[in-house]
């Protein structure tokens, strides 16, 4: 019995070898779909890709992307939550003097955020705003600029990160406070979870000549449906 097991191993391993052997031969002469840097560059177009390949920190990226399907650019860098505002009014001089009745930053996000619920149609209870914003206020704030690479319209599709760390439990709250109605805003709320808000910008109006290129609009739908938390 034991001469039989010791034979039947000897003639799998044999087979094996052989089989190896086969596989090997068969990919030398066979041309695979895809040459080497080939390969590596679809690796680096996507998020998964560059994880792959050792090219990125996945701990410094909250958004997983994949720009496969379309040309783009993509710049990524920080901000902070008061300049997503745009321009606020100064509280003081360029001197340093004190402007006399000068509303506060945090209190002119809260009335401009305030203004937006109302064109929404919606109602906000300003201290809970107010109170919201300003655990938000040192949040850290990643932007994602995808950008048409073959176009001379260049409009990017801004994607904008603020860290939630918990703040925000539920999608409804989120979209309350950030809201907005008007066509070409920068911030519209989109999705959650309790370590980071996510938001989108608009693609504009339209154009007055037919693009030449891939658009703001044609980004956005080529990576919309790849954007996941991380």
């Amino acid at each position: 019995m034991a001469g039989k097991n010791s034979f039947g191993f000897g003639t799998f391993f044999s087979g094996f070898i052989f089989a190896l052997i086969g596989v090997l031969i068969a990919g030398y002469f066979v041309k695979p779909a895809y040459d080497e840097q080939t390969f590596y560059t679809m690796l680096e177009s996507s998020h998964e890709g560059q994880a792959l390949l050792g090219l990125e920190d996945q701990n410094n990226h909250p958004l997983f992307y994949s720009t496969a399907s379309i040309w783009v650019e993509v710049e990524e860098g920080t901000n902070t939550f008061m300049d997503l505002f745009g321009e606020l009014v100064p509280m003081s001089t360029e001197s340093g003097e004190e402007i006399p009745g000068a509303i506060s930053y945090d209190q002119q996000i809260v009335n401009k955020l305030l203004a937006q619920a109302k064109e929404c149609g919606t109602t906000v209870n300003e201290e809970e705003l107010a109170g919201r914003l300003q655990a938000l206020w040192s949040a850290n704030v990643r932007q994602y600029d995808f950008i048409p690479a073959d176009s001379g319209e260049g409009e990017a599709w801004i994607v904008t990160m603020i860290a939630n760390n918990g703040l925000y439990e539920d999608l409804d709250t989120f979209k309350a406070d950030f809201n907005i109605c008007e066509v070409g805003g920068g911030l519209y709320p989109t999705r959650m979870n309790d370590s980071w808000l996510m938001f989108y910008s608009s693609c504009g109006a339209g154009y007055a000549e037919e693009p030449t290129g891939n658009t703001c609009s044609d980004v956005r739908e080529a990576i919309e449906p790849t954007l996941e938390f991380r």
